[in-house]
């Protein structure tokens, strides 16, 4: 397990929680930077998972980026790429670019826990799976209901699960 963290105080938690497994390694680097520097692992197989701050306008831009060219590096990777869902139209015109890629599997997971609210409080957000597990799909339709119920304010719960490009 590799994981980049440029915040010393989520460094520091990773460490706390990980650090005594001699399989975590824990390296004080951007994300997008470890993103070019270690994809593709020596293994050739794994999981990336993309985890990216969203504090700056162009992070879509950012994500869509740095996902096709580590997907054109490693074309059999499994990524993980969560994203809030703070404006409806501008993760929808995300999903519509990531669709247009050219990459051959990706699932859109999204929850909604409230309406989407102007305040900053999240209420809903994304994953997309690309080159998923072939089980995926079919255990996040049954867990996100339940998730929604659990998760709901106001009973106000939904989620989404479509193909961008691929099985489906």
């Amino acid at each position: 397990m590799l994981f980049c963290e440029l915040q010393p105080e989520e460094r520091t938690a990773l460490a706390s929680n990980l650090g005594r497994d001699r399989r975590a390694k824990i390296v004080a680097i951007d994300g997008w930077l470890g993103l070019k520097a270690y994809v593709p692992p020596k293994e050739r197989r794994g999981l990336v998972l993309v985890d990216p701050p969203f504090e700056a306008a162009d992070e879509f831009a950012r994500l869509e980026a740095g996902l096709a060219e580590a997907h054109a590096r490693w074309v059999t990777g499994t990524y993980l790429a969560w994203y809030p869902i703070k404006d409806r139209r501008e993760a929808d015109a995300f999903a519509r670019r990531m669709a247009r890629g050219g990459i051959g599997k990706i699932l859109r997971i999204e929850l909604s826990i409230d309406a989407i609210r102007l305040d900053g409080r999240l209420a809903a957000c994304g994953l997309l799976a690309l080159n998923p597990p072939w089980t995926l799909e079919k255990e996040m339709g049954v867990l996100f209901p339940q998730l929604g119920k659990v998760l709901a304010r106001q009973g106000a719960a939904n989620h989404r699960l479509d193909w961008l490009s691929g099985p489906g």
